[in-house]
């Protein structure tokens, strides 16, 4: 079912008890939890990061990282802060497990009967520590480096000193963690640097060896144009061959690595600034949280399904970007490997070319290249081994506290005015939501589009609804209307409530003209009674045409007698005429009827002021119109003979009241009258 945007007032105003009932019930819990809240103290302290990481080769800091790893890891900062472990600490060096704001009061019967602990277990540390986590936040203020820890608490004193303790655990636990990364770090350079120095003697022994057996004796620095050529290749061959040894290197640390051992945090050299290690990061933050929450929440709960999934994904993902890495690194190995048959091809050409002579000067330049090559790396590494030394003795890192946080002087408990408006227009919107979802589920029909598409028909005529009000004009009018109009009287739409009177009538005229004397039928679906007082108004409006009008209340006399008798309308009774060769023609004895004429004026103004003129002497002309109403009338059980005498069908809606499915029953029962009918007449 569809609702207009211009329907919605409408549904408002018939549901209007659901809008004031849900925004009564949202004031009602707005108080109480004004009533009930804790006052809360924020207390904020900043730390100043220091990015820098300590590489393993070189002297900058941007070497083997990227921008997007620097963010990475400036990001992930923010877990390391809000982490257990930092809590825990925190939790143990405040003596937070007994809190009575993060755990809660004891109860009476603990307080009385408990016994006192000594000291407190892990069990409640983590709780306290789990506790905690829920009321610190760290925030990064936009894109710098600052971090912002607060910590809301029911002490002003307290928060300030949580906040300002985490800090500090956290700037110490990242100094220790540096120095022990620059400790480890010098001590692997240290053990190869002596490797390299053994590499270094060794060939320099080899080459003091070849110089001794070959005779050989420098001419200079430069040397042939031939020894400059193997010189030349000599010194590719030397660096291919180093690539490859290092290709190689990383290649064997890789080619039998496993997602087992990624899990056990053994990850090779080879794979400290590739992704796989910002993907085992994150996906160890997935498995403490799935630990964490299957601790909190059970093995069933949505969530921690959820997290298992997420884990299992990340794992798939860990699995399938460390097979790409062993792929790039064994095409890397075999490359160089190409790289340095190719050059020791070109090599061996060249050294056939120089002749024996030749290839002992090329050997020897050989052996000084890979020498002064080996003496290269060397001196880089005891470089950078003491250049860790010595930050290892000093503390360099500018990572601080800027700003300590001090105990709050405001609570951050919401504003009482604030709460109250929030929760009437949170009611008021939830209480319209409501009355729509009641308008859509109820399947009543509340647009006229809806009641042309389900009648098949068009809307003929649309009719304000009536207040109960007992009108002055209507004391005026003859009995049996006042007693059909139900006393009632139109709201503020009177005008265009009897504007569509008018039309009906108007209608009715022109669409019988040619079928006097003419029967029209009014019916609703369901057999509701939409508006008593309609069919006798638009009998009255059809006879200020100058029409003579029959009026069938729908009422039935007792045992269907078909005497020849009409009753009189007011003062027609004097010397009245009866209708009985129509109703006895038309098969409509049973129903009583009335016979209206309102000699004079027929503008629609004398229906609202002026009274209508009852004709006394008698009533001689044929009867023009019988409106009969079956709208929940009693007639209502004689439908059969009244569709058989018919001559014109209305069927009346009233909108928000009318079921959608009793309206489309009627339709389908009035299928054979079809032609019959004139359209629907909307009350609304």
């Amino acid at each position: 079912m569809d609702i207009d945007v211009f329907q919605l007032p409408g549904i408002l105003r018939r549901r209007i008890r659901y809008v004031v009932a849900t925004a009564a019930a949202c004031l009602l819990l707005g108080m109480v939890f004004i009533v009930t809240q804790t006052s809360l103290y924020s207390a904020t302290s900043q730390i100043l990061l220091d990015p820098q990481k300590l590489p393993a080769v070189g002297g900058t800091v941007a070497d083997g990282q990227s921008p997007t790893q620097v963010q990475q890891d400036i990001d992930s900062q923010i877990y390391v802060m809000q982490s257990q472990e930092v809590l825990a600490e925190a939790v143990r060096k405040l003596g937070l497990e007994k809190d009575p704001y993060l755990l809660g009061q004891p109860g009476l019967l603990s307080r009385l009967f408990g016994k006192p602990q000594a000291s407190p277990t892990q069990a409640q540390t983590i709780a306290a520590a789990g506790a905690l986590y829920k009321q610190v936040t760290v925030a990064r203020a936009e894109q710098s480096l600052v971090f912002d820890i607060t910590v809301k608490h029911s002490d002003a004193a307290r928060s300030a000193e949580i906040a300002n303790t985490i800090a500090t655990i956290y700037l110490d636990k990242a100094n220790r963690s540096r120095s022990e990364n620059t400790l480890k770090a010098s001590m692997s350079l240290q053990v190869q640097a002596e490797d390299l120095r053994k590499q270094l003697l060794e060939t320099e022994d080899k080459i003091e060896k070849f110089r001794i057996e070959n005779g050989l004796i420098s001419t200079g620095e430069q040397g042939l144009v031939s020894d400059q050529q193997l010189q030349d290749v000599s010194q590719q061959l030397v660096t291919a061959r180093t690539t490859l040894e290092q290709q190689e290197t990383n290649y064997n640390q890789v080619k039998d690595l496993t997602m087992a051992d990624i899990e056990a945090g053994a990850i090779p050299e080879a794979l400290q600034f590739t992704s796989v290690t910002a993907m085992r990061t994150r996906y160890a933050a997935m498995l403490d949280r799935q630990v964490e929450l299957q601790t909190q929440l059970g093995s069933l709960h949505p969530q921690l399904q959820t997290a298992r999934s997420q884990v299992a994904g990340m794992k798939q993902q860990v699995e399938a970007e460390l097979r790409r890495v062993q792929a790039s690194i064994r095409n890397n190995y075999e490359r160089a490997k190409s790289n340095v048959a190719a050059l020791q091809s070109r090599f061996d050409a060249l050294k056939n070319r120089n002749g024996e002579n030749g290839d002992a000067r090329t050997r020897l330049r050989q052996l000084e290249s890979e020498a002064a090559a080996i003496q290269g790396v060397y001196k880089s590494f005891l470089t950078r081994a003491e250049e860790l030394g010595r930050q290892q003795e000093m503390s360099i890192g500018n990572s601080r506290i800027i700003s300590r946080a001090t105990p709050p002087t405001r609570t951050s408990r919401l504003s009482a005015p604030l709460v109250l408006v929030a929760s009437l227009l949170f009611g008021v919107a939830a209480g319209s939501v409501l009355a729509v979802l009641r308008d859509l589920l109820g399947g009543q029909v509340s647009s006229q589009r809806q009641v042309a598409e389900r009648l098949g028909m068009p809307v003929v005529a649309r009719i304000a609804a009536l207040k109960f009000e007992k009108p002055a004009r209507r004391r005026k009018m003859p009995d049996f209307i006042g007693r059909y109009l139900d006393a009632r009287t139109p709201d503020q739409s009177g005008d265009v409530r009897e504007m569509g009177m008018l039309r009906v009538s108007y209608l009715l005229s022109d669409a019988l003209a040619e079928q006097t004397p003419a029967t029209v039928l009014f019916i609703s679906p369901g057999g509701e009674r939409s508006d008593p007082s309609m069919v006798a108004e638009i009998s009255v409006a059809l006879s200020a045409t100058g029409a003579a009008v029959q009026f069938a209340p729908g009422t039935v006399r007792p045992h269907r007698k078909r005497q020849a008798h009409t009753r009189p309308i007011g003062l027609l009774g004097q010397g009245g005429v009866t209708a009985r060769s129509e109703a006895s023609a038309s098969g409509l004895d049973f129903l009583d009827l009335q016979s209206l004429d309102f000699a004079g004026s027929a503008k629609i103004a004398s229906i609202r002021s002026g009274t209508p003129r009852i004709s006394t002497t008698g009533w001689t002309r044929q009867i023009d119109y019988t409106l009969i109403d079956a709208c929940g009338t009693d007639a209502g059980q004689h439908l059969p003979v009244l569709l058989k005498s018919a001559s014109a069908i209305l069927v009346v809606v009233r909108l928000g009241q009318t079921s959608g499915r009793d309206l489309a029953e009627l339709s389908a029962m009035l299928a054979p009258w079809k032609e019959r009918m004139l359209g629907g007449i909307v009350i609304g």
